[in-house]
């Protein structure tokens, strides 16, 4: 006799007892289930990252004190409090041969050993402005 092969649930892999005609095995798992797909843990973790240095970013530049478009701090500084270097968003390459790594339209340059150039270039493409800021 023919058999049905048994379907398991896309999501959490339990069998599919009760109706053969959906994917998943509870309303839970259909919830859950297309917004984890093709999510690795790895783009997680750099979508995760990206977002927590461009707050950082942000941050630093809404203190009053730092109301500047360029300035140089310690490297330290940022690292102290969870900024992490390696995810960025784009590079770009000057005449003279800087590197600046961008987060958004935050940016950041190292000027000399321990220091960081931070700069923020709001007419930069792909540049995300702030919709509160933003003149009307």
């Amino acid at each position: 006799m023919n058999q049905i092969p048994e379907k398991n649930c896309p999501h959490c892999g339990a069998p599919l007892a009760q109706r053969t005609h959906s994917p998943f095995c509870s309303a839970q798992c259909r919830a859950a289930g297309p917004e984890n797909a093709g999510n690795s843990p790895a783009l997680a973790t750099a979508l995760s990252a990206v977002h927590q240095n461009y707050l950082l970013l942000k941050r630093f530049f809404e203190t009053p004190a730092r109301e500047l478009f360029r300035q140089i701090v310690p490297e330290h500084e940022l690292l102290d409090k969870g900024f992490r270097p390696e995810f960025f968003t784009s590079i770009c390459i000057d005449a003279r041969g800087t590197v600046t790594h961008y987060c958004f339209e935050f940016g950041w340059s190292k000027n000399k050993p321990g220091q960081l150039e931070l700069s923020v270039e709001t007419d930069r493409p792909g540049a995300v402005r702030d919709v509160i800021s933003y003149p009307f």
